[in-house]
């Protein structure tokens, strides 16, 4: 990935790829690091984990313009 600035960033394949930027209470950050386990391949657990991914693919499909087909043949 090339960064050109913060408003430019190209994909390794030449595309423009989706950049999310997260920010959490630094609160909820030291809550998820304290029951993160790095050694374990089920943390974080779902309960923890998917509510937060559910949260940025909202916000990835709020922010992304629909696909229009131009040849709806």
């Amino acid at each position: 990935m090339v960064v050109i600035d913060c408003y430019n960033v190209i994909d390794d394949d030449g595309s423009a790829p989706t950049v999310i930027v997260l920010r959490f209470p630094q609160a909820e950050m030291d809550a998820l690091q304290a029951s993160y386990d790095p050694n374990s391949g089920t943390s974080p657990s779902a309960a923890v984990s998917r509510p937060i991914v559910r949260d940025i693919l909202d916000a990835v499909r709020a922010a992304t313009p629909p696909v229009v087909n131009p040849d709806p043949q």
